[in-house]
């Protein structure tokens, strides 16, 4: 293997099994023909990804100077998740979406952090919406 090339911290099963609920085999199989193509592939060391969780801990708790300006955002903004999003809550994203002035919230049920996998058409019309 390439200098270049690193493995992917977790194996593609675990991967996808984060991103899409066990009833979304369609999707993930979409999602894995896709993506894991693309070297290197989910490369994150699991010391970057214990520094990303807590940056969003402290986002979330008010203890990052960006995460306290949110509510400043004046951009027309669309919050869109599954809500069996096992990486981020559905209570995250209502969170989010009410510290945006105007923001708009779009849940997909059943469908994990990759919804637009799962959800692609009523996605890809909400966003088309959201954009006109």
């Amino acid at each position: 293997m390439p200098a270049c090339v690193r493995r992917p911290a977790s194996p593609p099963r675990a991967v996808l099994s984060v991103l899409f609920p066990p009833s979304a085999i369609g999707a993930a199989q979409r999602y894995a023909l896709s993506t894991f193509g693309y070297q290197p592939f989910y490369a994150v060391t699991a010391p970057v990804k214990a520094a990303q969780g807590a940056a969003i801990d402290q986002w979330f708790a008010g203890s990052d100077v960006a995460g306290r300006e949110v509510g400043s955002v004046k951009a027309p903004t669309l919050v869109a998740d599954g809500t069996e999003d096992a990486l981020d809550p559905v209570s995250n994203d209502k969170q989010l979406a009410g510290l945006i002035k105007g923001a708009q919230l779009a849940l997909y049920p059943g469908a994990g952090h990759a919804f637009w996998f799962q959800d692609e058409g009523a996605f890809l019309a909400r966003l088309d919406a959201f954009l006109r």
